[in-house]
Formats: structure tokens, C-alpha cells, sequence
């Protein structure tokens, strides 16, 4: 058996039986089988045996168990230039097998980052085997293509859809989300049919890890004009992405614009329980509103019938007595009136004044 082996690390990249090479050209098709099964391109491959290049065919005639090393050359054995075609298939081989220096010598010397074999640019091999470090040479050494999408453009929205950032973070890509902030994307630039940044997008569709990769990478936490991140996990009732946010600093009783609520009354209003839990374990106030025509956390919580919350709310000191909402009125009064007994009950329990 013929052991092909890195010189440099001693792994074992792959093995073959003499007897599966011509017999007539055993080195010559050891390198074509190198290439079919690894994309080695001939040209770049030195075999060595016991510290000796293997060069002559009658080398390796007799060499039935032996260990080869495999050498990954940057130029050719005559010391000339690779031709583009040669530069661009060594690039791959070499971005393939984590050469970064020599990849990064190749392509000092001119070789095409966005070399296509096989229909892939270096960028989509690195990019799909998830070898980011390849990924920063290469883009580092002017790659600007992955798949359709042009490194040129990256901050437009080609369509309504968006910006190739707010689309991945919209539909939970992460790898392309990973991907397009190495390659520079613009973080908190707006797009989209509701005209949303990548943050706000990814917290309103619950894409935590998305939204933990966008605010390691500094996006804005505070966005303003309704896209805020915190006002679309809670009206959503995403309660890990609630905790991210708030463990990174974003103001729990932060007033949404224009729409005049605050994270507990959104979430109030849309039942759902654990992210209210959380906003008053982190010391939410249950009695903050922005406007006395808006509705409050109880309010809000009393007019949709939800009983569980409410009386959440309650233990957590919201006052029973707080007119707000358009019709100025109180949170008994609004449950009674859409006929929500459990929630009457429990207001009426907490001597809930009711005004004639």
C-alpha cells in the first residue's frame, strides 16, 4: 500500500495499492488518481520517498509499501510562472488543502480570487466547508463572489427583498450572515418591505444566534422609527432573544416610537407569558406608559383577557387604578366591558375601584 502523506504535517492524506497503478506509468497515474479524487492538479504535486523527488517513473516501480510525501508546489518545477488557468486551479488546491501562505503568495502574484473550477469560485469551497479562515484570505486578496452574489454590491437591495444582509438574517441563514459581516456588509443599514435592519429582522423572526453574530458585531440596539430590535422580539414572544437584548444593554422600559408602548405592554397585549416573566424578573415597571391615551401593561393585559398575566401584574405592583388607553379608562372596566370574567375576578379580588 502507498501512503500519500503531507510533508509538512505527516497526516495521511490518502492511500492507494501499487497495483491499482499503470504498471507502465506508475507516477504519472498516481498524480492523475491524486487529481480525480482530490483536485490536485498535476502540476502542482512533488512526491518525495526517503527525503528523495520522486521524478522518474522507475522511482516508483517496486514501491509496493512505502510511505510518499506529498508537496503542494507554488510555481512550476523549472521555476516558470503558472499560467491564469494554472494560477486559478492552484488557488482552489491550495485554498483546499489550508495553504493560506502559499495562497496568499499566489495571489500577491496576481491569480484571480474569483477563479471559477467547476462552476465554484474559491470563495464558495471555503465558504460551504465553513473554512473561514481560508474565507478572510481570500477576501482579503480581493474575492468579491459567492454564488450570486457580487462583493461590489453588497450593501444594495437589488429587489424589495433587501440587502443580502437582511435577507440572510431575515430567514436564519447563519453561516451567509457570518459570511457577508467578514466581507464588510453594512450592519445597521435599513431595507426591506418594512424597511427593517438585519437586527430587527432577525429578532422579530427568532433567529437568536443571528442576532447574537449582529450585536458581537456592534449592530445598533436602539434603532429608531418602529424598528426597534427589543419591540420586535417582544411582540413576537422570542423571551432568549428579550434576554440577549437586555443582557447587552438595551433599556427595558424603553418607549417605542410611534408607537408609545413599551416592551411589557407589547408583550401584555400579545399574551405572551414568558417574555413578561422575564421583563419583570429584570425589573421592568409594570406601570410606565408614554402617553395617557395609551394603554398600559395592565390595560393591555385586561382588554385582551389575559388572565394569567394579569395577575402577574398584580403581584408585581401594577397599579389596579391606572386610567390610560384611548377611552381613559381602567383595566376593570375595560376586561368587564369585553366580558372577560377571570380577569374581573382577579382585579375584583385586588379591591380593583370602579368608577360609576
Amino acid at each position: 500500500m502507498l501512503r500519500i502523506c503531507g510533508a509538512a504535517s505527516g497526516d495521511m492524506l490518502a492511500s492507494i495499492k501499487a497495483s491499482d497503478l499503470d504498471e507502465n506509468a506508475p507516477l504519472k497515474s498516481l498524480k492523475q488518481w491524486l487529481q480525480k479524487e482530490f483536485g490536485l492538479p498535476e502540476f502542482m504535486v512533488k512526491l518525495m520517498h526517503d527525503c528523495r523527488c520522486l521524478e522518474a517513473e522507475a522511482q516508483l516501480r517496486g514501491l509496493a509499501d512505502a510511505q510518499l510525501d506529498l508537496i503542494l508546489l507554488d510555481q512550476m518545477p523549472d521555476g516558470e510562472k503558472f499560467s491564469p488557468k494554472q494560477q486559478g486551479e492552484a488557488l482552489h488546491c491550495l485554498c483546499a488543502f489550508r495553504r493560506l501562505e502559499a495562497a496568499k503568495a499566489l495571489l500577491s502574484r496576481g491569480a484571480d480570487p474569483d477563479f471559477r473550477l467547476h462552476g465554484d469560485t474559491p470563495l464558495d469551497v471555503a465558504f460551504r466547508h465553513r473554512r473561514w479562515e481560508v474565507v478572510q484570505v481570500l477576501l482579503d486578496g480581493g474575492a468579491k463572489r459567492l454564488g450570486n452574489i457580487d462583493l461590489h454590491n453588497i450593501n444594495t437591495a437589488p429587489d424589495s427583498g433587501g440587502t443580502f444582509l437582511y435577507k440572510a438574517a431575515r430567514e436564519g441563514a447563519t453561516l451567509l450572515v457570518q459570511f457577508l459581516l467578514m466581507a464588510g456588509a453594512g450592519i445597521d443599514k435599513a431595507s426591506g418591505v418594512d424597511y427593517d435592519t438585519p437586527l430587527g429582522t432577525a429578532c422579530s423572526n427568532g433567529h437568536l444566534d443571528i442576532a447574537r453574530l449582529l450585536l458581537e458585531a456592534g449592530a445598533n440596539k436602539q434603532k429608531p422609527r418602529g424598528s426597534e430590535p427589543l419591540m420586535r422580539a417582544c411582540r413576537n414572544g422570542h423571551a432568549d432573544i428579550v434576554l440577549l437584548l437586555l443582557e447587552a444593554g438595551t433599556d427595558k422600559d424603553q418607549v417605542f416610537r410611534p408607537h408609545l408602548c413599551t416592551p411589557l405592554s407589547i408583550a401584555c397585549e400579545g399574551g405572551h407569558v414568558n417574555v413578561v416573566k422575564l421583563l419583570l424578573e429584570k425589573g421592568a415597571s409594570p406601570n410606565k406608559i408614554c402617553a395617557t391615551r395609551e394603554p398600559g401593561a395592565l390595560y393591555a393585559a385586561s382588554e385582551s383577557g389575559r388572565a394569567e398575566i394579569v395577575e402577574l401584574l398584580l403581584r408585581s405592583g401594577a397599579s389596579r387604578e391606572q386610567a390610560c388607553g384611548f377611552d381613559l379608562d381602567m383595566p376593570l372596566h375595560v376586561a368587564s366591558r369585553n366580558g372577560h370574567r377571570d380577569v374581573v375576578k382577579l382585579l375584583q379580588a385586588a379591591r380593583a375601584l370602579r368608577e360609576p
